[in-house]
């Protein structure tokens, strides 16, 4: 017997001595999927719309949310026709992980819509930030959701077009990160969203070509949340069956108000360590800071230049902040000492053409 070979037996002892062993200060494949009874985790709730008048079913059996399958391979099941499930725990900061495939609405009939990240509350007042799939036309669309608490403001923009894989074809993780002002969204290990919040702030969309994402919304942060997951079939005689949804692996826990950050300044899709100037001034896409003490600009080029630092306040407009004289192939530290929520970058060199070796911002 090789050393990847356990017996039957010999593995359901030690799936069970190790659920045992799990607490419940986070959330897991081991301590959830493969819990015995589900509700230790997660309640589910149910949503028929397919019937007059509506019904809605709180506190159901999270067991019957999910389909284990001989192999281990783990669906979601629409038990009705809108299925539900919230953590019992929320999550300060959270990060909310899931590894999933989403049918392919062309070859699968059935599936409407499906949500992975958080929710305060139903109805999304307590604020919701997650990855939502969409079948539209037999095509799926990848829409990000940032709502801050008490809808004061939304962004739901389409990335479909900005992910790295394809949702259909195979096991991938979609992952989101609630920080104090922010909210990332990551697919593997590309960053495809940020969204900040303020309570002072106007709602808008800042970039919505690649490499990601990023867009403004006025409202506070919703900070502290369940997991959420919801999906839904499109008609009534889905329910009960089994979905082509895999859920393969989980993982929410706590997290940090204010993860170290380096972003690069991105122009046109390209950033700028590399990018060669021919004529005029290089102007970066904003840059977000907003929940960030320490921010720090890093900058170096093969010519002397001037540095120019603007801010936006919220209100989708920009300001000069100040202007430095940078020298060629020396580093340039400039700490921004201002709390704006973006900040964008422009470079004059003195002479042409010269080449940006080296420029990013660098947040703790």
């Amino acid at each position: 017997m090789s050393s990847t070979e356990i017996p039957r037996y010999a593995e359901e002892v030690l799936r069970r001595a190790l659920r045992e062993e799990l607490g419940y200060d986070y959330i897991s494949t081991e301590n959830f999927l493969m819990h015995p009874d589900m509700n230790a985790q997660f309640t589910l709730r149910g949503y028929n719309p397919y019937v007059t008048p509506v019904t809605v079913t709180f506190w159901g059996d999270a067991n019957k949310a999910l389909e284990i399958l001989p192999d281990y391979s783990t669906y979601l099941v629409y038990v009705d026709g809108s299925t539900s499930l919230y953590s019992k725990r929320a999550f300060k900061y959270g990060v909310f992980g899931f590894q999933a495939r989403l049918p392919d609405p062309a070859t699968d009939p059935a599936f409407k819509y499906c949500w992975l990240g958080a929710e305060t509350t139903g109805g999304g007042h307590g604020g919701i930030t997650s990855f939502h799939f969409v079948s539209v036309a037999g095509a799926l669309k990848t829409y990000l959701l940032g709502c801050s608490i008490n809808l004061a403001g939304t962004r739901a923009p389409d990335i479909s077009a900005l992910l790295p894989v394809n949702p259909s074809a195979g096991l991938y993780r979609y992952i989101v990160k609630v920080n104090r002002a922010s909210v990332e969204y990551w697919v593997e290990s590309s960053l495809v969203g940020i969204i900040q919040f303020h309570p002072e702030s106007d709602t808008y969309d800042v970039r919505t070509t690649a490499p990601y994402y990023l867009g403004q919304v006025k409202g506070h942060c919703p900070t502290v949340q369940s997991a959420f997951l919801e999906w839904v079939c499109s008609a009534k005689e889905y329910i009960g069956k089994r979905s082509n949804i895999q859920l393969q692996h989980i993982w929410i826990t706590d997290g940090d108000p204010a993860p170290p950050r380096t972003l690069h300044p991105v122009t046109g899709g390209v950033k700028w360590k590399g990018i060669t100037i021919s004529s005029g001034t290089l102007t970066s896409d904003r840059i977000p800071i907003a929940g960030y003490d320490n921010k720090t600009v890093l900058f170096i080029a093969d010519k002397d230049g001037t540095l120019y630092i603007d801010v936006d306040y919220g209100d989708n407009d920009l300001d000069q902040y100040d202007s430095v004289s940078t020298s060629a192939n020396t580093l340039k530290f400039y700490p921004v000492p201002v709390n704006a929520l973006w900040l964008r970058l422009r470079f004059t060199p003195t002479v042409y053409p010269a080449t940006v070796i080296r420029a990013r911002v660098v947040m703790s």
